[in-house]
């Protein structure tokens, strides 16, 4: 181990450098790990990936109303069939804000699972994670009032 003095107090251990294991070799991936529960079959996969929606729905009041918005968005562009390109936009950002949303929650759940005590960095992890989410529904709101503004001329 060596120490790393950090800037607001005595010093961090950290493992020495070679001692890290090397996250970009495949061939130490356990077996066992691999044969029960890698490369499932598509619909099992599909399953899983759907379970977690269901997670993030019955959880997350946010997700619940941003997929309200979203359904709006996508039905406004059903309705006012503003062009290819616009739907090109607003279907992108809608489907953006609802999987960052979705990483924001599952990035939530392992943090307090992991550590449940306050600590700042947490904080901190959580909050950008949550800006990531506020500046795509941003960009999603800006790229609906300019749709319904070039309509609109």
């Amino acid at each position: 181990m060596h120490g790393v003095r950090t800037a607001k107090g005595p010093y961090l251990l950290l493992p020495e450098p070679e001692a890290a294991p090397n996250l970009t070799d495949v061939d130490s991936i356990d077996p066992a790990f691999s044969a029960c529960c890698k490369n499932r079959p598509f619909g099992e996969r599909l399953g899983f990936a759907s379970a977690g929606l269901r997670v993030v729905l019955r959880r997350e009041r946010s997700f619940r109303v941003q997929s309200v918005i979203g359904v709006c968005a996508i039905g406004s562009v059903c309705m006012l069939q503003p062009g290819l390109i616009w739907t090109a936009m607003v279907a992108p950002c809608t489907g953006l804000v609802l999987a960052l949303e979705a990483i924001n929650a599952a990035l939530e759940y392992a943090i307090d699972r992991l550590h449940p005590e306050f600590a700042e960095q947490i904080r901190d992890a959580k909050d950008a994670a949550a800006g990531a989410v506020l500046i795509a529904s941003g960009t999603a709101f800006l790229v609906g009032t300019m749709m319904l503004a070039s309509l609109a001329i």
